[in-house]
This record gives structure tokens, C-alpha cells and sequence, in this order.
């Protein structure tokens, strides 16, 4: 199996060491549990980005101004409280 090696600051390696005592797991297992969670959202989001841009392209998304937009994010906000 590959090693990746990383340089953490204190706080990063406290949370680090908490939970893979917590875990009953080790350190690399922890970090590589973190890579992959970080990549498949990173993917997600990139996946995402792409399929606004072909929709944008192929006009099949009504695109909106930033004042409509945040005043419809207010109202649906509004409607959930």
C-alpha cells in the first residue's frame, strides 16, 4: 500500500490521535479516512459545477440576478421557521 506522508499543525494531530483512540483505530487509518471523504466531496462538487455549466450552455437553467436569488433564499428560509 502507498504512504502518504502530511505535515499537520498541533491542533490537527490532537484531533487526529482523539479520535483514532476514540475510533479504536490508527492515526493513518483516520487520515485516510479523511482523504477519501475529502476527494468523493471534492468530486461531488466539481461533478456539480459541471452539469451547471452544460445546463447554463444548453439553457435548460433560468438563471437569476443576486438580489432575486437572496430574496427567494430569505423567503424560503422564512417559510421554514
Amino acid at each position: 500500500m502507498p504512504v502518504l506522508s502530511i505535515n499537520v499543525d498541533e491542533q490537527t494531530y490532537a484531533q487526529v490521535v482523539a479520535l483514532a483512540d476514540n475510533l479504536d483505530r490508527s492515526k493513518s487509518w483516520v487520515g485516510g479516512d479523511a482523504i477519501a471523504a475529502y476527494l468523493e466531496h471534492r468530486a461531488w462538487i466539481l461533478a456539480a459545477v459541471q452539469k451547471a455549466r452544460r445546463d447554463i450552455q444548453d439553457g435548460t437553467v433560468t438563471l437569476v440576478d443576486h438580489a432575486t436569488a437572496v430574496a427567494q433564499i430569505k423567503a424560503h428560509a422564512k417559510s421554514l421557521a
